[in-house]
């Protein structure tokens, strides 16, 4: 019988190492996942600050409907965060 190993998805690290996330330690994972959950937010304060900058009606509503999207997506809007948070619930770490 053949055993096949599961196709895991890859993190690229800060010196641009790609390494799987089933391979992260517990801390590296948990790290990872704060981290882009910072990026969400920050980008979204981001957002709003820039949209006090618009003028007129069509670019308002445009850029309100993205911020509005960013808002519901929170940070799985980043490829690999929604990966990160299923390896930390296979392993059942607190968040």
């Amino acid at each position: 019988m053949n055993f096949i190993q599961p196709v895991t998805r890859k993190w690229k690290t800060k010196d641009g190492r790609k390494i799987r996330m089933c391979d992260m330690d517990d801390r590296h994972l948990l790290n990872s996942i704060a981290m882009l959950e910072r990026k969400a937010a920050e980008e979204l304060a981001a957002m709003w600050n820039a949209s006090r900058l618009l003028q007129g009606e069509f670019a308002i509503e445009t850029f309100d409907g993205e911020i509005e999207r960013a808002e519901q997506d929170g940070p799985y809007r980043f490829r690999n965060y929604g990966y990160l948070i299923q390896e930390r619930d296979r392993r059942e770490l607190n968040a």
